[in-house]
């Protein structure tokens, strides 16, 4: 099974029409025939199915299609990265961030990077946990980095540790709980709670999402948006006190119960790959950056 022929297939898939992906192809139309012709003899399978209006991949070729579009996706990178290392550049990098890394380091880290390293270009994606598995999987993006905890059991993910950071809870300045030298559950749910849909939250289907079995009230994919909320009413944000100097107005409580007061954030890839040098620089990065020693990741939860 040859590259040229997977572009054929997936071109022809995405087209509908043998004319219109023989022209984006610069090919004839017997020959892209002929290729689609050969790559279902060697598969054994039908691979397109001819209709009035065109063309449309079988079952087979649905599934084919799947894993085709990430193999080009992978060889177009691996082919821009060879040149820009030839150049004495180290390419381009495509990888996912949760919204809990995102809001701790993600700008600075970009920041850094982009001043040491000026020629590497970087396609950065932000969102839920499914939803960067689901980029991972395609082969949209090299990696992700996210909160262990959340992580379903899969044997084909690896993970790298990167740092771990303290976890509290967060409220206003001024909040009646942040008066109190040690709050205990109960006075923790008579709040609102707000928190990111995918960090520490369960979904429920036509329901609010529920945090450690108490309902989400204010449900945000963003933290910056969270604790400029929380600064200014009553909710109450899970969340890590090292986005304490982010974020005027918001302190973090002395909470005596609930969950561990550590999180580690990793690195997930697809199992029995190994990470280029970009990737490789971009985690020694990281892990510079969350260095224990500093205090914001230092575990805390006074006021």
């Amino acid at each position: 099974m040859e590259i040229r022929t997977l572009r054929h297939f997936v071109t022809l898939a995405r087209r509908g029409s043998f004319i219109a992906a023989a022209e984006e192809l610069n090919i004839t139309q017997p020959a892209l025939s002929r290729s689609i012709r050969g790559l279902e003899e060697e598969i054994g399978q039908k691979l397109i199915v001819r209709h009035r209006n065109g063309c449309v991949p079988s079952p087979a070729g649905a599934l084919l299609l799947y894993d085709a579009e990430g193999i080009l996706r992978r060889m177009a990178m691996v082919q821009h990265n060879l040149r820009a290392f030839a150049k004495g550049r180290l390419g381009h990098l495509r990888f996912g961030v949760a919204p809990l890394p995102a809001a701790l380091f993600l700008s600075p880290l970009l920041s850094r990077v982009s001043k040491e390293q000026p020629d590497l270009t970087m396609g950065v994606s932000l969102g839920s946990m499914a939803a960067l598995l689901e980029q991972l999987r395609g082969d949209h993006i090299e990696f992700f980095i996210c909160a262990k905890s959340r992580l379903p059991r899969d044997g084909l993910l690896a993970m790298t540790k990167l740092c771990r950071i303290p976890l509290t809870w967060l409220a206003r300045v001024g909040h009646p709980l942040a008066r109190r030298k040690a709050v205990t559950w109960d006075m923790l749910s008579d709040y609102p709670i707000a928190g990111v849909h995918s960090d520490f939250s369960t979904p429920r289907e036509s329901a609010a999402d529920t945090m450690l079995d108490m309902p989400i009230a204010i449900a945000c994919d963003d933290y910056q948006v969270l604790l400029s909320t929380v600064a200014h009413c009553d909710a109450v944000c899970l969340a890590s006190s090292a986005m304490l100097p982010l974020q005027t107005g918001v302190v973090a409580l002395n909470v005596v119960e609930g969950p561990a007061k550590e999180i580690d954030i990793v690195a997930v890839s697809r199992r029995g790959r190994e990470f280029s040098p970009a990737v490789t620089m971009l985690l020694q990065h990281i892990r510079s950056m969350t260095d224990p020693r500093d205090d914001r990741f230092v575990s805390t939860t006074t006021v």
